[in-house]
């Protein structure tokens, strides 16, 4: 581990982490508030020696459920104070810019903002269904719902694109939403237990587990064939929950956790690099991003940052 960095507030129930440029967004719910505190931790280089620094910014309106960003601007949802979803839009330096209201019923999956053709926010009101809308100016615009599987659904927002995923008796199927068309794809994966996309440099992946393996693989949307993918042994990797830690170089995030009567919950995660090693780390993890060419990590109450290196070798 190269740094341990104390945030000033604990995390009791979830808390995302957003590179943005060359900084990391920590976003905490506040229990028992209708409020999201905001930190930017930037790192700084001294006499050879790495620091980080955590500045807290204006605290969201709102309980955040997701987030994504682009440049300098930041997309968070989440519930308001009357439990109604929302989408804001803030900068780097958590100033508001916009906040949308997401029409309709109750969500069931809760919003996911991010940029696809332009702005977009996705959610479920219905499993049988995925509602994708445009953020504009004012309004949420262009609303269409597009047939999906699941639960469980698994959701990323890429360059030009929103994708879908879902395990179904036949495999693993994908769907591709664009602007003007939608394409499916079926990957032949019998028996996953769990997938899950996420962001592989400019490419969408696809990770799944079945028994003790581990597979990840790109998804080349050009040639739309089932990809080939690169496999890891983990035990009982099947009974933990699934996660892609998106980036040039993504990571596999699997969380396991026991519990055993009359004692706390004990939780574990492993870090899988494609083509590499694992680390395991113990402790309940929030949140976890890529930022160049280290790993942030958010526990309970700290941010480690690890450099890839470690990731890569297994060292703790």
């Amino acid at each position: 581990m190269e740094y341990a960095l104390a945030l000033p507030v604990r995390v009791v129930s979830a808390a995302w982490a957003v590179p943005v440029e060359d900084r990391l967004m920590v976003l905490v719910n506040r229990p028992g508030a209708s409020m999201t505190d905001l930190f930017r931790i930037a790192r700084r280089d001294v006499d050879g020696l790495t620091r980080y620094d955590i500045e807290p910014l204006q605290p969201l309106s709102f309980v955040a459920a997701g987030a994504d960003a682009r440049g300098e601007q930041l997309l968070v949802s989440g519930a308001d104070g009357s439990g109604h979803p929302v989408v804001a839009s803030v900068t780097s330096r958590g100033q508001p810019v916009a906040q949308w209201a997401i029409p309709g019923a109750t969500p069931t999956h809760w919003p996911i903002p991010g940029w696809a053709w332009r702005p977009v926010v996705v959610w479920q009101t219905d499993h049988r269904a995925l509602e994708v809308a445009e953020l504009c100016p004012g309004a949420v615009a262009q609303h269409r719902s597009i047939p999906v599987g699941g639960p469980p659904l698994s959701l990323v927002v890429a360059a030009s694109a929103v994708w879908a995923a879902w395990c179904s008796p036949d495999g693993i199927e994908v769907v591709h939403i664009q602007e003007q068309e939608t394409r499916s794809l079926r990957v032949p994966v019998a028996g996953a237990a769990d997938m899950a996309l996420g962001l592989w440099g400019d490419q969408v992946c696809l990770a799944w587990t079945r028994a003790s393996t581990v597979s990840i693989a790109r998804i080349d949307a050009a040639e739309w064939v089932a990809p080939r993918p690169v496999s890891f042994h983990l035990a009982d990797a099947h009974r933990g929950r699934l996660a892609v830690v998106s980036g040039t170089d993504p990571l596999v995030w699997v969380q396991h956790s026991a519990l055993e009567d009359g004692e706390i919950p004990s939780w574990r995660s492993s870090l899988l690099v494609p083509g590499r090693s694992s680390l395991t780390i113990d402790g309940l993890v929030h949140a976890i991003a890529c930022c160049g060419d280290r790993v942030a990590v958010v526990g309970a109450a700290e941010v480690y940052f690890l450099r890839r290196i470690e990731c890569a070798s297994g060292a703790a």
